[in-house]
């Protein structure tokens, strides 16, 4: 590995980081969150969960926010991207999910069987085509 190589992994990714919401609080997206971190190149803008007790805390160092507050996090922060792993709660209701997609935010769905690295793969890809 060259030293420009070992210093951009180092250092991170060159360039703006996208920013992301994960939909759910459970290891999956646990997991998930933990190498969006680790890429560099993503910031979590939160977790979603509807679930009283979560609203608010912290995951990863991201607060954890109620479905209904999707759309606004979306516009305040410049949300590049809403990443939701198959099969894991919460289910966003239809309201709420086209509010947030009216946005124009690209949304991106895993497949639960993945590991952490093809899911980062996909999320380069889909933020690419958007």
């Amino acid at each position: 590995m060259r030293w420009r190589d070992r210093l951009q992994h180092w250092i991170g990714r060159s360039g703006p980081r996208r920013k992301l919401i994960v939909i759910g609080i459970g290891y999956p997206s646990f997991s998930l969150g933990q190498a969006l971190i680790d890429s560099r190149q993503f910031d979590i803008v939160a977790f979603i969960d509807d679930e009283p007790w979560t609203n608010r805390t912290q995951l990863l160092g991201t607060t954890v926010r109620y479905p209904s507050d999707l759309a606004a996090l979306i516009r305040r922060h410049a949300v590049d991207g809403v990443v939701h792993i198959e099969g894991e709660p919460p289910v966003i209701a239809d309201n709420i999910r086209d509010e947030a997609l009216a946005t124009g935010v690209s949304r991106i769905d895993l497949p639960a069987d993945q590991p952490a690295d093809a899911q980062l793969e996909r999320i380069r890809a889909a933020l690419a085509n958007a």
